[in-house]
């Protein structure tokens, strides 16, 4: 072995009695073969050395059987050969890194995992993983190892339900916030897999209750969109994160008491958090002494208006603008702001311009909250106690600027929509303009219509985005909180919304053109179609005009035709009218005759008037 003779060494493990072991110096045959070199020789005696092991089957890998037999320097000799892929299965489907795990060959896992090109997710055939065969079978050191290299064991324990594997491999420091391929956390898995009792494990022992997957989605939102109240409750227990979860969604969630109109969102110390219903009232009831924030969400702007707290009560909605009521200063420790504004509805254009019914197509909505003053002792800043919303979000702001902001999406949301439905609206206009060619009398009045609608649209749009505006530059300098800065971004985007507003009064222009062209299209044809009747009518009074004369003549008392003349000589006298008629007719049009006539005669008259007046100014002046 140590020279490489492979002949010879074919010929030695052909004997029965051959010894595979230690020589002199503490080295083995298959050492000196990998030391120098010789593979092939190494790798015919490792496979003799196998089978002189009773539990070895038929198509075990040399690493694999060396790894289970905690053959420490064979494993580190197979992975310095550049042929050994370390995460290749054997028969059995199992491989290395496995065999290993599963006989808690601490050592032996080392290895493999310095050799840096192992797979500590690669699974069995039968889907288990190196640190779920480490976990079933008690070794500590094995699990503590690979659980900063494994990945994908937690989440296969979270689905099958394994609570008390789950448990030992998290004692062992396993970290519970890793993703799976899929990008979710074990604790999104366990709501999915609807394991309650995981999931509070899970939480106990440190699992992100706010953490969002790839898609953003957070475990709240998950459980939420699932409707599974029992762990939207544990999430809410927990502090987790309400962002992004709408009042229906809430409402799908508590359906046994989201008949009631007001929903309440609670903070209490500590970040527990609870969502309930309360009765129709005139005000909602005050928040007891642990709550430290709430949220009141109304289903309509007249509830919200009429339960606000007298310090912040709102008039109703304006017609064009927004309705704001803040303090100039503040009057004991709690300062209470509301903001009114309307958006217009989708179907504004089904109303008349100056019809009653035109604000009956708009919606209102509104914020408003109490603050109060900071203390000495409390450190600066305004706190924010109590929130009153008609908006469709369901968590509880972190401020008065980002309450507002949530207000200023809103708004712009239900302007997009409105452009985006009036879009179509002017689609329809146009097919309709198209199909009546300029024959619809009213198109041009509804076109006009639309025009003045996005007039008006635009200029309480302007009038909105002002308010805004200087509302935020107001509350950041009076009350000092708040990333303003993200607001202003907000207000760009709502203020974005009048450039789509010209858009559509671009399209409304553009409409009213072409039908301005389709009505001068079809009067160039009914002009044409009267030029023509025209011309027809003078062929037929030419023609008719000298034959009226010659029957005229006829029928005149007159000496020449007293012995009445047969009645041929009619016909021969209007047929030379006719034909003089026709050359007249032909002299005027092809000699310019008129012309000749302007140019001379015309001229010699003109002169002859001019001198005739001359006399009758000069004896005016006279006199």
């Amino acid at each position: 072995a140590y020279y490489g003779y492979e002949s010879i060494v074919e010929l030695l493990l052909d004997r029965d009695d051959i010894d595979l072991g230690l020589n002199n110096r503490g080295r083995s045959p298959i050492h000196c073969a990998i030391e120098r070199g010789f593979s092939t020789v190494a790798w015919r005696l490792l496979e003799a050395e196998m089978s002189l092991d009773p539990k070895t089957s038929a198509g075990r890998t040399p690493l694999s059987w060396v790894s289970e037999n905690d053959k420490t320097e064979e494993v580190s000799l197979l992975l310095g050969m550049a042929a050994i892929d370390p995460n290749l299965q054997d028969k059995g489907g199992r491989t290395p890194l496995s065999r290993a795990a599963e006989n808690g060959n601490v050592s032996v896992v080392l290895l493999l995992l310095e050799s840096g090109d192992i797979d500590a997710n690669r699974r069995d055939r039968d889907g288990q993983t190196a640190v779920s065969r480490a976990a079933k079978n008690g070794h500590t050191n094995i699990v503590q190892l690979l659980s900063g290299k494994d990945t994908v064991t937690l989440h296969s324990l979270v689905r099958e339900g394994d609570l008390e594997l789950l448990k030992f491999i998290i004692d062992c420091g396993y970290n519970v916030n890793f993703l799976d391929d899929q990008g979710h956390t074990a604790l999104h898995n366990a709501i999915v897999s609807r394991q309650l009792d995981i999931a509070r494990q899970l939480i106990s022992s440190g699992a992100d209750v706010s953490a969002k997957n790839l898609d953003g989605t957070t475990p709240l939102c998950l459980a939420v969109q699932h409707e599974l109240r029992d762990f939207v409750e544990l999430l809410l227990e927990n502090s987790a994160s309400m962002e992004d979860i709408t009042t229906a969604e809430w409402r799908r969630v508590y359906t046994d008491s989201s008949a009631r109109p007001v929903l309440l969102v609670s903070e209490k110390a500590g970040g527990k958090r609870r969502v309930e219903f309360l009765e129709q009232a005139s005000h909602p009831p005050r928040s007891d002494p642990e709550i430290e924030k709430s949220l009141f969400l109304f289903e309509d702007f007249t509830t919200w208006s009429r339960c606000l707290p007298s310090n912040c009560t709102s008039d109703r909605v304006p017609d064009d603008t927004m309705n704001i009521i803040c303090p100039k200063e503040a009057r004991g420790s709690d300062v209470g702001i509301s903001i009114a504004a309307c958006v217009p509805l989708e179907s504004i254009f089904e109303s008349g311009i100056d019809g009653p019914s035109y604000w009956d197509f708009w919606e209102g909505c509104g914020v408003a909250w109490i603050m109060t003053a900071p203390s000495h002792d409390a450190g600066p800043g305004w706190t924010m106690k109590e929130h009153f919303s008609t908006l469709p979000d369901g968590w509880i702001p972190d401020d008065g600027i980002d309450f507002f902001q949530q207000l200023v999406v809103h708004l712009t949301k239900g302007w997009s929509n409105l452009c985006h439905q009036t879009e179509g609206h002017l689609s329809h206009r146009r097919m309709s303009q198209l199909h009546a060619k300029g024959q619809e009398p009213d198109t041009i009045l509804h076109l006009a219509e639309d025009a003045q609608k996005l007039a008006n649209l635009r200029e309480c749009l302007q009038g909105q985005v002002l308010t805004a505006r200087e509302f935020v530059v107001d509350y950041s300098r009076r009350y000092g909180a708040g990333n303003d800065r993200k607001a202003f971004e907000e207000i760009h985007r709502f203020a974005d919304v009048g450039n789509h507003i010209k858009n559509l009064e671009q399209t409304v222009r553009d409409l009213l053109q072409q039908e301005f062209a389709w009505v001068s299209i079809n009067e160039a044809h009914r002009s044409t179609s009267l030029a023509t009747s025209m011309k027809r009518l003078s062929w037929i009074t030419f023609i008719f005009l000298p034959a009226m004369f010659a029957s005229s003549l006829f029928g005149m008392n007159v000496d020449i035709l007293e012995d009445n003349p047969d009645w041929r000589w009619y016909l021969l006298f209007v047929g030379s009218l006719l034909l003089l008629t026709i050359v007249g007719w032909l002299f005027f049009k092809y000699f310019q005759f008129e012309s000749w006539v302007e140019k001379h005669i015309g001229r010699r008259i003109q002169t002859w008037a001019t001198k005739a007046r001359a006399p009758e100014s000069a004896s005016t002046k006279t006199v």
